[in-house]
């Protein structure tokens, strides 16, 4: 009688730790993209501002169509609340509304929050930006 009680035992504490394992797991597994995700929307967010800049050095263009190459590049993940703004300078200091000989070409993106799967658990809510500039031809 007693192996019997003995053998129920140890497959009860199997049971356990098995699910104890799983859950550790599951938790590290998360937190493993909780906090890798950032790291890689602002990877995203980079290259969109950098496809932004080559879009307009393409050839002169609207806003809205560089706007629209930035979001095109930024995979998805930029949402109705992300702002995304392209400036054009002067050499000069002076600020200027469209493309000028020599001028500079930046894009903006900001406002973008980085969503995370364990909420407010790692601190303060994430919110990137990122920007890119050239000096047009």
């Amino acid at each position: 009688m007693r192996g019997e009680r003995s053998g129920e035992t140890r497959r009860g504490a199997l049971a356990l730790e098995l699910g104890a394992a799983l859950v550790a797991t599951v938790l590290l597994g998360v937190a493993a993209f909780d906090l890798c995700f950032p790291l890689f929307l602002q990877a995203t967010l980079n290259h969109a501002a950098r496809a932004g800049v080559d879009a307009a050095m393409e050839k002169p263009r609207p806003n809205e169509e560089i706007e629209a190459a930035v979001r095109e590049s930024a995979l998805g993940l930029l949402g109705e609340e992300a702002d995304v703004a392209v400036v054009y300078q002067n050499p000069l200091g002076a600020g200027t509304t469209g493309p000028t000989t020599g001028g500079l070409v930046s894009v903006r993106i900001s406002g973008v929050p980085a969503a995370r799967v364990l909420g407010g658990w790692w601190g303060a809510p994430l919110t990137l930006a990122a920007r890119a500039a050239d000096q047009l031809p």
